[in-house]
């Protein structure tokens, strides 16, 4: 064990512990431990020769236990605080989280710009097609094909209302125009499964917004609950519409989440589906925010999941 011993000022909680004079660090191990495990950011501390004496458990997860004994360069995205016989290293990782986000903005900008051309070129050809063709079962695929190009036009259009933060287009539209759109939408995946649908609201309910990128993202709560809960998971989606709020919740019977993966649910690039990639639910958010809402999650380990859109009514505007 590295001993550490210094007299300098504390600037830092962590040198509370690194810096009382005449002690030495060997002396003081569970109580660094403690603090470093407590701090939720990765946090390394080394020795003369920049070599990893210590890491808290953050700091394992993202490197490995091989860490401890491996030699520190510098990296970017970390915070460095010379000791009198070390240097305490406090990994960033809000800075890779925001270069990530930058990156994925800037692609998928450039990437809806390349893909609704063709999109919208192969929808017009279905369309033409429909047109010439009579026969009921060619009709139906080129039905299922159009369905299909339209379902990865509103995914562009969501993951840019992610991206930027804001709608494109906005227009009033009825709850019942809403709730029917979400029917429709989710016929097929929700076709012969256990599922309870409850509505209270009135005609003369409106919200202000997208309709088709905000059932998009209702979508992706009800692909979660099916794709994580399974064959036999039992869905129930409420409808209602009081003081002023048009409220959508959707539970489900699935295992559930435990407390830190719930509070990181709704954040980029967090999944807890195998193969997920961790934007459904940050989607959800960012959309229901852009018109004007709340979105939130609770759930616990065993019990299922229940996600609460909060929307506020407006009157019914001229579209």
């Amino acid at each position: 064990m590295v001993a550490i011993e210094s007299d300098i000022v504390v600037t830092h909680p962590l040198e509370a512990v690194l810096t009382v004079p005449s002690r030495s660090y060997a002396t003081q191990t569970p109580a660094i431990d403690e603090l470093l495990d407590a701090l939720p950011s990765p946090v390394l501390v080394l020795d003369r020769d920049r070599v990893v004496v210590e890491a808290n458990a953050s700091a394992v997860e993202m490197f490995g236990d091989e860490v401890i004994g491996a030699y520190w360069g510098k990296s970017r995205g970390a915070s460095e605080r010379t000791l009198r016989h070390g240097t305490l290293v406090t990994i960033d990782t809000n800075n890779d989280r925001d270069d990530r986000l930058r990156e994925l903005g800037r692609t998928q900008a450039a990437l809806a710009h390349q893909i609704r051309n063709p999109l919208t070129v192969a929808g017009l050809s279905i369309e033409q097609l429909l047109l010439t063709q009579s026969g009921a079962e060619v009709r139906e695929r080129l039905e299922r094909v159009r369905d299909s190009l339209q379902a990865i036009e509103q995914q562009i259009r969501n993951a840019l209302v992610f991206v930027r933060g804001e709608l494109t287009e906005r227009h009033t539209f009825a709850v019942t125009e809403l709730v029917a759109a979400m029917r429709d939408a989710w016929s097929m995946l929700l076709d012969g499964r256990d599922v309870s649908w409850t509505e209270s609201y009135c005609g003369r309910d409106f919200i202000a917004g997208d309709l088709a990128t905000l059932v998009g993202a209702l979508t992706n709560i009800v692909d979660n609950a099916i794709a994580i809960g399974g064959a036999h998971v039992k869905l129930t989606i409420a409808v209602e519409a009081s003081l002023g709020a048009l409220c959508v919740t959707i539970t489900d019977n699935g295992p559930g989440m435990d407390a830190d993966l719930l509070a990181r649910a709704r954040q980029p690039f967090v999944s807890g589906r195998p193969g997920g990639t961790g934007l459904g639910l940050a989607i959800v958010d960012a959309v229901v925010k852009a018109h004007g809402g709340r979105f939130s999650l609770d759930s616990a380990p065993g019990e299922g999941t229940r996600a609460h859109v909060e929307l506020p009514l407006v009157g019914g505007a001229a579209r």
